[in-house]
C-alpha cells in the first residue's frame, strides 16, 4: 500500500538494491531490468532516447533511436499516406507510450502488446510492477494495524488476512472488486442522532469473511488495512457510484447509426430477440454504403457513375477506378459485428391490449397502475404459454416419428401409426402486390394482389404455398378450407393425430367453417385426433413467418409483371429446401361456408347450457379426447364425433368445454359446390391503374392480361378479407 517508488538511475546501478526489489517481479520483467542495467547510456545519446520525453506533452518517437525531431523522419510521415488520412489509421502499438518500458540508466527497450498483458494483469492482482513511466510499484499489502479498542487485527489472525487479502487478488479486475467489497458493507439508518439537524443519512458496518465463511464486523481502518485499499476507494462504494471500469475503452463513436434510421421494431423481440431493431425492408447494407459514400465520399460516387457511362458509351479510356476510405466490406463488417440490426422482416401487427396496458400504465397511479400491471403481466404469460404449448407440441411430433417411415405425399397409406403426430401451421402472408415494380407511381395506383396461403410441415420442416390471385377467387374462410382440403389431399403421411397452430382471425380461421371443417377430417377418417390451437391474439409468431421472412427478402429484388412471376419468386426464394408451391386453380375452391352452415351450428352454449364465446377459445378437440372417467376417476380417451370440446386455455389439466355441433337433422354424404365460376371483376379504379401503369411500364406480352381486365360496380382499391362468421 506504500506510494509509489522513483528508481533512481544511479543508485539502481546497485546491485543490493536490484536484488531487494526482485522478491515482487516477474521474471521476464527482471530479465529487461537487468539487460538495461548492464547497457550505459552517455549524455550526448540521451537526444536520440526513443520513446516517452518526460514532459506532459504527448510527444513520441518514430523508431527506437531515432528521434521525431529527425528530417527524415517527418519526411516520411508527409509521404506516407497512410499517416496523412484521418480515418481507419491502422494501429501501430509500438508507437503507444505504455508499450515502451523505460529501463533504470534511460535506455529503453519497446514491448508488444502481448508482452504487456501480464504486467497489466499483475497490476489488478495486487502484484508488484514496473508502470511505463519506470517508477516501482509494490503489490498490494495489508495495511498497519487499525489499533481501535474493538481490536479488530485480534479477532481476525495474521494467517486469516493474508487469505482474505489473497482471493481479493484473485477476482483480477477493479469491477469485481468493487462488487465484492459493496456486498461487506451495510448501511444502516443512524442509531442515535445529536441535534437536530440531520449530519449523515446512514450509518455504515464493515465486514471481512474468513475462510471458514464467518462474516465478521471490523472497523473502518482494518477495513482498509486488510484489503489493501485506499480510503477514497472505500467512499465511492459507500456512496453507490461505481462505475464499469473504463480503462481500454473511450465513448467515441464515428459508426454510429442515427436514431432516425432505426424505425422498426420486431413484435417478437420481448421473447426471441430482445435487442434487436429493424431497419425498413426497403434499406440493405449495400443500398446503405451507397447513401454513406453519397454523404460523406461524393467524389467517389461521382467517378462511378463516370466510368458507367463511359462503358455504356463505349468510350475509351475510362476514368481510373476510385477506391473509397470505407469500401463495402468495412461497412458491412461494421454493421454485422459491431450494431444488433436487420431488416424488415419478421415483423408484425403490434398487440393492441399490450399497446393499449401500456398506455394505461403512463397516465395512472396508485391501485389502477396495480391493477393495470397485472393484467399486462397475466397477458403475457397467457402469450408465452401459446409459445410454449407450440414448443411442446412441436417436439413431441417430431419424436413421435423417431424410428418410424413418414410417406409424406402418397394418396393411400394402409397402415396408421398410432403414436405418431403431424403437425402442421398455417397462415396467410401479406397480400403480394402485382405488377411489383419500382417506379415512384406504384406507390399511388391500385395494384392487383397476389394471394399466398402458407402451410409449414413442422416435422420435416417443410414449406408449402398455396397461390393465386384476386382475379381467381377472394380471400376468405371458404378459400382456407379449399386450401386445407388441397394440402390433405396430397399430404398423407400415416398418422392417426394432427396437431395444428393458426392466429385468430374470425373471418378465416377461427369460425364454424374451420370448425365444421375438422369434424368432416375426423369422419372421413383422415384423423382419429385432431387438436388445433389458437395463439393469443397480437402473440401469433408461427413457422410461416420465416417462411414468409424469406420470400419478402427476395421481393425487395425481384421484377414481377404477372401472379406467375410469383411463383417462381416464392420457390426461388429458399435455395437450402425450396419452397413447395400449388398453384391453385379456381375449380379448386369450394363454397365450404354454406356446406358447414347447412350441417353444422354456430357455438353458444355447451352441454350443461354455459354460455361459450368462440373469441375466447384458444383450443378446439376433435374425434377423440382424454378425459377424467366419472365412474372410476381415471383418465381414459373418449370418442366425440358428434361434438367438439374446446379449452379456453392451453393448459393440459383445464377441464373440457363440451359441444354440441352436429345438427338434428341427418347428415347426408355429399360435397360443397365450387365457390365460383369465371374470371372475377376487379373494382374499376383498380382496373383503371393497371391498364395504365401496362401502357407505361409492362411490357409485351404480359400487357394483355391486364389490358382485357374487366371491371365491376364496386369501387373499392383494397382486398377485404369475409366478415366473421364466427
Amino acid at each position: 500500500m506504500g506510494s509509489a517508488q522513483y528508481l533512481d538511475p544511479y543508485d539502481f546501478n546497485n546491485d543490493d538494491y536490484v536484488e531487494s526489489q526482485e522478491s515482487g517481479l516477474d521474471s521476464s520483467l527482471l530479465e529487461l531490468l537487468r539487460q538495461g542495467s548492464c547497457s550505459s547510456s552517455s549524455s550526448s545519446d540521451e537526444e536520440e532516447f526513443s520513446g516517452f520525453t518526460g514532459s506532459r506533452v504527448r510527444s513520441f518517437h518514430q523508431r527506437p533511436g531515432v528521434s521525431a525531431q529527425d528530417p527524415q523522419v517527418r519526411a516520411d510521415k508527409e509521404n506516407d499516406p497512410a499517416q496523412q488520412r484521418g480515418k481507419k489509421r491502422k494501429a501501430n502499438p509500438s508507437h503507444c507510450r505504455r508499450s515502451f518500458l523505460k529501463l533504470p540508466n534511460n535506455s529503453g527497450t519497446m514491448l508488444s502488446v502481448e508482452q504487456r498483458k501480464p504486467y497489466k494483469k499483475s497490476t489488478k492482482s495486487g502484484e508488484a510492477t514496473i508502470d511505463c513511466k519506470g517508477r516501482f510499484k509494490p503489490g498490494r499489502e495489508t495495511g498497519p494495524d487499525c489499533g481501535c479498542s474493538f481490536e479488530c487485527f485480534t479477532h481476525i489472525n495474521a494467517e486469516q488476512r493474508r487469505w482474505i487479502l489473497a482471493q481479493f487478488n484473485i477476482l483480477g479486475t477493479s469491477s469485481r472488486q468493487n462488487i465484492y467489497l459493496r456486498g461487506l458493507i451495510v448501511a444502516e439508518e443512524p442509531k442515535r442522532r445529536v441535534g437536530k439537524e440531520r449530519q449523515w443519512s446512514f450509518s455504515y458496518r464493515y465486514y471481512a469473511q474468513t475462510a471458514d465463511k464467518i462474516r465478521k464486523q471490523i472497523c473502518r481502518q482494518a477495513f482498509i488495512s486488510i484489503y489493501g485499499i485506499t480510503e477514497r476507494r472505500v467512499k465511492s462504494i459507500r456512496a453507490n457510484v461505481i462505475p464499469d471500469d473504463g480503462r481500454g475503452r473511450h465513448d467515441n463513436r464515428p459508426n454510429k447509426v442515427s436514431e432516425e434510421a432505426k424505425n422498426k421494431t420486431s413484435h417478437y423481440s420481448r421473447k426471441d430477440v430482445p435487442l434487436r431493431r429493424y431497419l425498413s425492408e426497403d434499406l440493405s447494407a449495400q443500398r446503405m454504403h451507397h447513401m454513406y459514400l453519397e454523404l460523406h465520399e461524393p467524389a467517389v460516387v461521382e467517378r462511378n457513375r463516370e466510368i458507367l457511362r463511359c462503358k455504356q458509351e463505349n468510350r475509351v479510356p475510362a476514368p481510373p477506378v476510385l477506391k473509397p476510405e470505407i469500401s463495402l466490406f468495412m461497412y458491412r463488417h461494421i454493421f454485422n459485428t459491431e450494431f444488433n440490426l436487420g431488416f424488415g422482416l419478421p415483423r408484425s401487427d403490434t398487440c393492441a391490449k399490450c399497446d393499449a396496458l401500456h398506455l394505461a400504465l403512463q397516465s395512472s397511479g396508485g391501485d389502477d397502475k396495480t391493477r393495470i400491471q397485472r393484467e399486462l403481466k397475466e397477458h403475457q404469460e397467457g402469450a408465452d404459454l401459446g409459445y410454449q404449448s407450440k414448443k411442446d407440441d412441436k417436439n413431441a411430433a417430431i419424436q413421435s416419428w423417431s424410428g418410424k417411415t413418414r410417406t409424406s405425399g402418397s394418396s393411400n397409406v394402409p397402415n396408421k401409426s398410432k403414436d405418431a403426430v403431424d403437425m402442421i401451421t398455417f397462415d396467410f402472408q401479406q397480400n403480394l402486390p402485382t405488377p411489383n415494380l419500382h417506379h415512384n407511381d406504384m406507390f399511388y395506383a391500385c395494384q392487383m394482389w397476389t394471394y399466398n396461403f402458407g402451410m409449414h410441415d413442422c416435422v420435416a420442416n417443410q414449406g408449402r404455398m398455396f397461390m393465386w390471385d384476386e382475379t381467381i377467387v377472394k380471400r376468405g374462410s371458404s378459400e382456407v378450407v379449399s386450401s386445407l382440403q388441397r394440402f390433405f389431399k396430397e399430404f398423407n403421411t400415416g398418422a392417426r393425430s394432427l396437431v395444428s397452430y393458426s392466429d385468430g382471425c374470425g373471418g378465416q380461421n377461427k369460425n364454424l367453417t374451420i370448425i365444421g371443417f375438422y369434424s368432416e377430417l375426423h369422419r372421413s377418417g383422415v384423423y382419429e385426433v385432431l387438436d388445433h390451437k389458437f395463439l393469443m391474439r397480437g402473440h401469433t409468431f408461427l413457422e410461416n413467418d420465416i417462411d414468409f421472412s424469406q420470400i419478402e427478402k427476395r421481393k425487395k429484388s425481384a421484377t414481377v409483371y404477372l401472379s406467375e412471376d410469383w411463383f417462381k419468386v416464392v420457390r426461388d426464394a429458399n435455395q437450402r429446401k425450396p419452397f413447395i408451391v400449388t398453384e391453385m386453380r379456381q375449380e379448386d375452391f369450394f363454397d365450404w361456408k354454406t356446406y358447414t352452415s347447412a350441417r353444422y351450428k354456430r357455438l353458444s352454449k355447451d352441454i350443461d347450457g354455459h354460455r361459450v364465446k368462440l373469441r375466447d377459445i384458444h383450443w378446439l378437440n376433435f374425434g377423440w379426447g382424454e378425459d377424467t372417467d366419472l365412474r372410476t376417476g381415471r383418465r381414459k380417451m373418449f370418442h366425440h364425433p358428434d361434438e367438439v370440446w374446446v379449452r379456453y386455455g392451453f393448459s393440459k389439466d383445464e377441464p373440457w368445454k363440451k359441444i354440441k355441433i352436429v345438427r338434428n337433422t341427418r347428415l347426408s354424404p355429399g360435397t360443397p359446390d365450387h365457390r365460383y365460376n369465371g374470371t372475377l371483376n376487379l373494382a374499376p379504379a383498380k382496373v383503371k391503374d393497371l391498364k395504365k401503369m401496362a401502357s407505361k411500364f409492362i411490357p409485351e406480352p404480359q400487357r394483355q392480361f391486364y389490358l382485357r381486365l374487366q371491371s365491376s360496380s364496386v369501387e373499392d382499391c383494397l382486398s377485404e378479407d369475409e366478415d366473421s362468421d364466427a
